[in-house]
């Protein structure tokens, strides 16, 4: 199946368009990535989406009339990287659309367990004619799971190995890991989100620059700045950073508002806003390779990073050095590999719920079973399509 995968992560800066070829079935299903654009997001259309994602003063008319917007860039973001890598929406099977979290709020003390994320998949068939599978996180919520990492499972069905123990960290707006030991069966597979990932680092530039850059290229700030250590302990004693997996987080938690609050402590620590951001790098750093160290129950041979973090190169040197003689390098030798896992990971987990088979991991999500993910949103294609899956099933 040629499957276009779809995501917008935490850190709202564009949507990955991941084109994949899908073979097989599990536990024997192989993967290849045939093209890989990045859409940004204009500023207007990041704006609307932090005020959606961000404020209390955004209403049930602002979500609705997002949710179609955002479906709708999404959509030319489809026929943009069709046209560019010259392929035709017919000959696309599927699209997989993460789409946009705008809330995730799956342990809130006195609330039901809930996940929001907009782009809808009907507007997405519609506008392409390709049957679209979304919303793949309400279906683990609904089975009293966290809704995340979903990706847990890709990594296990792609990345296993019979002689290493490896964690796989995805640097994204937040930060997540899946640990697969030596030879990994599916019950052995452990994942969670650490904590910030680019998040909070994003903002802290954001704030430095005015606006002007809205990340540390290369790490260049951070590397120009002295961590302040009595700080970072302070931060490092967050009761997130500690609880055992499953566990999931997202900008309710670690967004703006605590990115504010933070560099205004940071300001009256007499801070240089360089040594804030060395400081705000070396949490996400030390919050991973404490959560790779203290949360794991066995042995790691190897850790392998991939999303937008994996270029921020002080981010990168700090976690190899917190992680002491754990060999840490990139997932791929290719940049748009390693920027293009999560997108890849919707693609299977899409191709999955087209063919009726679970794609969440409860020992990782916290659900009470194995489930199919998603929501289905025929396209004009829908017919062919399941006359394909019902031919390949006999």
């Amino acid at each position: 199946m040629l499957i276009l995968g779809l995501m917008s992560g935490t850190s709202l800066d564009g949507v990955d368009c991941a084109l994949t070829s899908v073979t097989g079935s599990p536990p024997n299903l192989a993967v290849e990535l045939k093209a890989f654009r990045c859409r940004p997001y204009t500023d207007a259309q990041r704006r609307r989406l932090a005020f959606v994602c961000g404020s209390e003063q955004a209403g049930v008319a602002d979500v609705c009339e997002l949710n179609v917007l955002t479906a709708n860039w999404f959509a030319d973001a489809v026929h943009s990287t069709l046209s560019e890598v010259d392929v035709d929406a017919s000959d696309i099977d599927l699209i997989a659309s993460h789409g946009q979290t705008i809330h995730h709020a799956v342990t809130v003390a006195g609330r039901e367990p809930a996940t929001l994320q907009i782009g809808d998949p009907s507007v997405l068939a519609q506008r392409t004619g390709i049957t679209t599978v979304g919303n793949f996180r309400p279906a683990d919520v609904a089975a009293g799971g966290q809704g995340a990492p979903l990706v847990s499972y890709v990594d296990w069905l792609l990345h296993r190995s019979p002689v290493e123990a490896r964690v796989l960290v995805n640097l994204g707006g937040i930060a997540n890991l899946t640990y697969l030991p030596r030879n990994a069966g599916l019950d052995d597979v452990l994942a969670c989100d650490t904590g910030p990932g680019n998040m909070l680092i994003d903002r802290f530039v954001e704030r430095m620059t005015e606006g002007k850059s809205k990340w540390d290229q290369d790490g260049n700030i951070a590397r120009q700045g002295a961590v302040d250590e009595d700080w970072l302990c302070e931060l490092l004693a967050d009761p997130f950073f500690r609880l055992p997996p499953p566990k999931s987080t997202g900008r309710e938690q670690y967004g703006q508002a605590l990115a504010d609050a933070l560099w205004s402590q940071a300001g009256d620590r007499g801070l240089a806003a360089a040594d804030r951001v060395a400081t705000i790098t070396a949490l996400t750093s030390r919050s991973i390779a404490g959560a790779v160290c203290d949360l794991l129950p066995g042995t790691v041979d190897r850790v392998w990073l991939s999303g937008g973090g994996v270029h921020n190169d002080t981010l990168v040197a700090w976690l190899q050095a917190d992680l002491a003689d754990i060999p840490v390098g990139p997932l791929a030798e290719d940049r748009s590999e390693l920027n293009a896992k999560e997108a890849v990971a919707f693609t299977v987990l899409a191709h999955e719920t087209l063919h009726g088979r679970p794609g969440n991991l409860p020992r990782c999500t916290g659900a009470n079973r194995a489930t199919v993910l998603g929501q289905l949103a025929p396209g004009r294609n829908f017919r062919k399509l399941l006359q394909a899956v019902e031919l390949a099933a006999t």
